[in-house]
């Protein structure tokens, strides 16, 4: 029996779970959701592994409280070091362990493309029921093809512009990462990649309707691998339940130009408990707030009862980035107490702000008060000053007079001197 039918079989058999976390921006939360998750999904009884990819800038081990992790992902990169599981650093929280990333350590962020193979045979490997992945920030080669290791993908946002658009522009490098691995032939991946350098890419829905028309059956293999490409969002740092317009309105934007469902699997309050928990060193969900306790184990079961791929679509997926050239590598309705899952006759709606005082100022209430600045005064007309001369007055033009009006000030200046 080849080896990889053995893999096949081993993984069919285990099922493991792998749950990618992105963003595309730092600052959204990225982190503080994967290992709230995390600790979510250990509660629940299943056997559960964050696996901190954030490399370079890693930092799980600080949001559990642990000094001095074991070297997870720097040990799986050394020579002679196979067993992963000798790699995991325990938790508090049975049920729980870390893959610890790599610190503060010039190149860490640029492994080669070997090395991430390795990465991803190994996390794969992983005798759990869950692994959570928290990849890094940005568009690299690295960071997509790690969030395309999970079978769920999750993309947490803000409701800040900012936020917005980098999610957006992640997950369309996402598709087109997708895409070009899915390609077979060399005119396949020439045409995506002329896309994405074209900027064609910016709209697949439009890609795909000119690849339908000269080569039907690679459309329809491309429509297939949109239909599960398994991406959520979930919102975070929500102050206000007009945000939710938001969220709704970004889905409906990646599915009409990237064509790819990404159903909104929850969002979350911001709160000022959050940044004492990661000061705190311990997970939010351990500690003080039990609403949002409440909305992260719902997260976590709404995840568990989703259908994932078959093991031999994610490694066909390895398979694709094997024939790769190393060269190529560059480096809201929120509820008040727990998370609210949209029904689906719901459509995006703009978020509504409450008129400002004329008092202060401001807009809305209780801890959420957003200045707006006041209205600047216009600037009455700048009148023509005129002076004596004789017994006639004769204009004299300001800067920022009209032309026509400077011609009539110096022909009444001819006029009178004539």
């Amino acid at each position: 029996m080849a080896w990889t039918e053995r893999l096949l079989m081993t993984q069919a058999e285990k099922r493991t779970r792998i749950i990618s976390v992105g963003g595309g921006k730092g600052g959204v939360g990225k982190s503080i959701v994967s290992c709230n998750l995390a600790v979510a999904l250990a509660q629940l009884g299943h056997r559960t592994v964050l696996a901190d990819l954030d490399l370079g800038a890693a930092n799980q081990h600080l949001l559990l409280g642990i000094d001095r992790p074991l070297p997870g992902i720097e040990a799986l990169l050394s020579r002679g070091h196979e067993d992963v599981r000798a790699s995991l650093t325990p938790t508090q929280v049975p049920n729980l362990s870390l893959l610890a990333g790599t610190g503060a350590v010039m190149g860490a962020a640029n492994i080669g493309h070997n090395q991430k193979l390795k990465i991803i045979r190994k996390l794969r490997a992983l005798d759990a029921d869950v692994v959570i992945v928290d990849v890094g920030a940005g568009v690299g080669y690295n960071v997509l093809d790690f969030f395309e290791l999970g079978a769920q993908r999750l993309v947490v946002t803000t409701p800040q512009v900012t936020a917005i658009h980098d999610a957006y522009s992640f997950l369309k490098g996402a598709v087109l990462r997708t895409l070009a691995h899915h390609a077979q032939t060399a005119r396949e991946r020439r045409v995506l990649s002329e896309a994405e350098s074209s900027g064609e890419g910016e709209k697949v829905i439009d890609l795909l309707g000119k690849i339908r028309a000269q080569d039907p059956v690679w459309a329809e293999r491309i429509s297939r691998v949109l239909e599960r490409f398994g991406a959520s969002l979930v919102g975070n740092q929500v102050t206000s339940a007009s945000q939710t317009g938001v969220f709704h309105a970004v889905s409906k934007m990646i599915r009409d130009y990237l064509g790819i469902s990404v159903p909104i699997v929850g969002w979350l309050k911001d709160s000022k408990a959050i940044a004492d928990s990661v000061n705190d060193r311990a997970p939010l969900i351990l500690t003080r707030d039990a609403e949002y306790g409440r909305a992260l184990r719902a997260m976590a079961e709404t995840l568990l009862v989703e259908d994932v791929p078959l093991e031999e679509d994610l490694l066909e997926i390895e398979s694709d980035l094997l024939l790769e050239d190393e060269d190529r590598e560059p480096e809201t309705n929120l509820a008040p107490d727990a998370l609210h899952l949209p029904e689906t006759s719901e459509g995006p709606r703009l978020p509504k702000a409450a008129a400002a005082t004329a008092k202060e100022g401001y807009f809305g209430n209780g801890k959420v008060r957003i200045y707006l600045p006041p209205r600047r005064k216009k600037r009455p007309p700048q009148k023509a000053r005129v002076e004596e001369t004789g017994r006639r007055r004769r204009r004299v033009t300001l800067p920022g007079m009209p032309p026509e009006m400077a011609r009539v000030a110096v022909g009444a200046r001819k006029l009178q001197s004539s």
